[in-house]
């Protein structure tokens, strides 16, 4: 059995805690504008093409502002439903989000950036803890 202070369970106990707060941070953001699509204008472009990729409309989504790829991880969220829900495409967003901490955090340990990364966020945190905003 391993230690709980044993490297590989601190570091998967960071991970998560980090991950939760960025999904703590993403999902109270998320709640913004709704019903109305006032979080971010591109939304009305977004949602409403995702929703028409699985309604008969092909899977050229005609705009081309964002990769088609965006269209596609939303438009599986919009089946089934009558209307383009901005709500459901959100809870996609706060998945795609929260896959890319979890990839950053990989890389970091992966390639060796972990202990480089750790000392810079404890120098930061002491630094803010002893001058406050002004550092």
């Amino acid at each position: 059995m391993r230690s709980l202070r044993s490297p590989a369970v601190v570091e998967a106990a960071v991970a998560a805690t980090v991950v939760a707060l960025a999904a703590a941070l993403r999902v109270v953001g998320s709640g913004s504008g709704l019903p109305l699509p006032l979080l971010n204008p591109d939304e009305t472009n977004i949602v409403p093409r995702a929703w028409e990729l699985v309604h008969g409309g092909g899977l050229d989504p005609g705009w081309y502002d964002y990769p088609s790829l965006l269209f596609l991880l939303v438009a599986p969220s919009q089946i089934g439903l009558d209307a383009p829900s901005y709500g459901t495409a959100r809870v996609v967003a706060i998945l795609i989000g929260l896959l890319g901490v979890a990839a950053a955090w990989w890389t970091w340990t992966r390639f060796g950036l972990r202990d480089a990364v750790r000392r810079r966020a404890f120098v930061h945190t002491g630094r803010l803890a002893i001058v406050g905003d002004e550092a």
